[in-house]
């Protein structure tokens, strides 16, 4: 072999190991395969909502001692609200206020009601509406679809979730001014069927519901009766708070009942004052009827009154209540409210 075939045969060893370099190089640096993940089969069913189902065929009831309060139809009706028909057979005419703590209520008789709708001096049960003093609004119970009294219907847009509702009821005498008594209706929702339905009726008395020890409760009620007697300058009858303290409806509310009442000095305080004070109690007291009805002091948690959220200080139980204020006593109307004549302005 002449020297150009050697240097031919070394150009074409050298130009194949070159090729055969670059052919391992790129089996050698390809990056392994990864088997792509199997993607889990989706329960799309499970993920959709129940639509929903309001039934009114339920009644429940609570016996306040004077008389029963019943709430609910009895009765199949096809609708997408759930009707409380509240009605009671007490032996006088019962105002009721009446309040959601999620999604508010609807009442049947608006602005765009004429006055004629139902005649409500005929009526024992209404549902009373006002900031200040009482106003009968219209008919609790259900009477058709136009004077339905008072009902309910869940919205996802109030709080972005589906879920049951507790109605809060306070019921007074529309003529003594008497305090009668402190109910939760709760609505119940059933996730799996859509279903929405009328569940219990129950006292909202701070005992029924645990939400104050029987010591706090007492020293609430002692507090309350020693600012009515040393504060408000009313005609009360010797030992009246021995059968107050007896009759007394204690509840925990947040904030105050109406937007406006009055501070320990009988000036006008602001609800929006007290914003985060949501472990209000609202101490209700009864009077002398036909002439003072009853009247509800309030107090709030001391750690809620600075701005915390908690109502109880850290490592305590017991929550550490300050009297605040107190609401205008028998305010049947302007004229018989016991308040500064400002507190309407």
């Amino acid at each position: 072999m002449n020297k150009a075939q050697k240097r031919l045969l070394l150009v074409v060893a050298i130009i194949g190991c070159v090729i055969l370099g670059f052919i391992l190089g790129k089996i050698l640096l390809k990056p392994p395969e990864v088997e792509a993940p199997k993607e889990e089969p989706t329960n799309e069913t499970a993920e959709l909502k129940a639509d929903p189902k309001y039934t009114n065929d339920e009644v429940v009831q609570y016996n306040f001692g004077k008389g029963t309060l019943k709430a609910g139809l009895g009765k199949k009706i096809k609708d997408d609200h759930i009707y409380l028909n509240l009605d009671s057979d007490y032996k006088g005419n019962i105002g009721y206020y009446v309040e959601s703590d999620r999604v508010p209520l609807e009442l049947s008789r608006g602005q765009d009601q004429t006055a004629d709708t139902v005649d409500l001096s005929k009526e024992t049960n209404v549902i009373m509406r006002s900031p200040y003093y009482q106003i009968d609004l219209g008919p609790s119970r259900y009477l058709n679809e136009k004077d339905y009294g008072i009902r309910w219907q869940d919205d996802e847009l109030y709080d972005g979730k589906r879920g049951g509702a507790t109605i809060n009821i306070r019921g007074i005498d529309r003529e003594s001014g008497e305090l009668l008594f402190i109910a939760d209706l709760t609505i119940s929702y059933n996730k799996e069927t859509g279903e929405y339905r009328l569940d219990t009726l129950k006292s909202a008395e701070v005992l029924d519901k645990q939400n104050l020890s029987p010591k706090e409760r007492d020293k609430a009620l002692q507090e309350a009766t020693d600012f009515v007697n040393d504060k408000l300058e009313l005609d009360l009858p010797e030992g009246w708070e021995k059968e107050a303290k007896e009759k007394a409806i204690c509840h925990m509310h947040e904030m105050t009942y109406f937007p406006r009442y009055l501070d320990t000095e009988k000036k006008v305080a602001y609800k929006r004052d007290i914003t985060t004070c949501t472990n209000t109690v609202a101490v209700n007291l009864p009077l002398p009827p036909n002439r003072y009805g009853f009247v509800t002091v309030y107090f709030a948690p001391k750690t809620q009154l600075i701005g915390l959220e908690k109502p109880t200080a850290p490592g305590e139980d017991d929550l550490n209540l300050k009297l605040i204020g107190y609401d205008p006593i028998y305010p049947k109307n302007p004229q018989t409210a016991i308040a500064p004549p400002r507190f309407y302005d």
